[in-house]
């Protein structure tokens, strides 16, 4: 049985730590699952669906010297990736939100075929995978990097992104977030801040969210919402996982859109 697992939410929300606790939740329920993470500098990338790069890139740790030659490996496994993982919809992602800088579209283009590999890997493995951060996320990152952040656009994008079976919105208050983002904005090196959107568009992306989590209920996506801290949250995800899992069981489907 394969099932994929989207979070989304305003970075700084909480998704790592709700992966992890919701991971570990379902497996006191019997039900293994595995986190692709979205793998910051503290934090280990999946041993399933991350490259032998990315885990090998990962063990540089957090010297100022190390985060970059982390960033090199990073980028020099994305422009070494075959044929096979690179992915279309970047560029469609592109048109649909314009970036402002050759930089900027190359980044995002990047991570698009990071994803594009661990997801497909993701598909491929028959057990629950939890992406702590995925497409939908992916569409905020355009979005916030573009003059071109609205509901029609987020619609449109929405509908040729390869879909989870369970999308689940993390929030948490504003005043939080922003707290959360100037704390981390603090903290990061200078190649993070290079290779990573700046505060005040995280801080912008708060409101991208909550609009595309609106579109993505209109559009009919299996999709909850709920705080990272709400244990009743965590568990009314756990419930839902094994309801779809149990429905899911000798059912045989893809994650994989012809734009992937």
């Amino acid at each position: 049985m394969t099932m994929i697992v989207e979070l989304f939410g305003p970075p700084g929300a909480g998704k790592s730590t709700f992966s992890r606790a919701l991971a570990q939740s379902l497996l006191l329920e019997g039900e293994h699952a595995e986190i692709d993470s979205s793998a910051r500098p503290n934090e280990a990338p999946n041993a399933v669906t991350a490259s032998y790069v990315e885990r090998a890139a990962w063990l540089f740790g957090g010297n100022p010297l190390l985060r970059l030659i982390r960033a090199a490996m990073q980028f020099f496994d994305a422009v070494m990736a075959d044929e096979s993982t690179r992915c279309p919809v970047a560029s469609r992602l592109s048109e649909t939100f314009p970036q402002h800088g050759a930089f900027e579209k190359f980044r995002l283009t990047q991570y698009m075929k990071r994803l594009s590999r661990r997801w497909r890997r993701a598909a491929d493995v028959s057990e629950i995978t939890i992406f702590d951060q995925a497409y939908a996320q992916a569409l905020i990152s355009y979005a916030s990097a573009s003059r071109k952040a609205n509901a029609e656009a987020l619609a449109a994008a929405l509908r040729y992104t390869p879909k989870a079976d369970l999308l689940i919105y993390i929030e948490a208050p504003y005043a939080t977030l922003v707290q959360r983002l100037v704390r981390r904005a603090e903290d990061q090196g200078w190649v993070e801040r290079r290779l990573e959107l700046d505060l005040k568009r995280n801080i912008q992306a708060i409101d991208i969210v909550s609009c595309l989590y609106g579109v993505a209920k209109e559009q009919g996506l299996h999709v909850i919402r709920g705080r990272s801290d709400d244990k009743k949250f965590l568990e009314e995800c756990v419930r839902e996982i094994k309801r779809l899992s149990e429905r899911s069981q000798g059912v045989s489907r893809t994650h994989l859109g012809e734009d992937v």
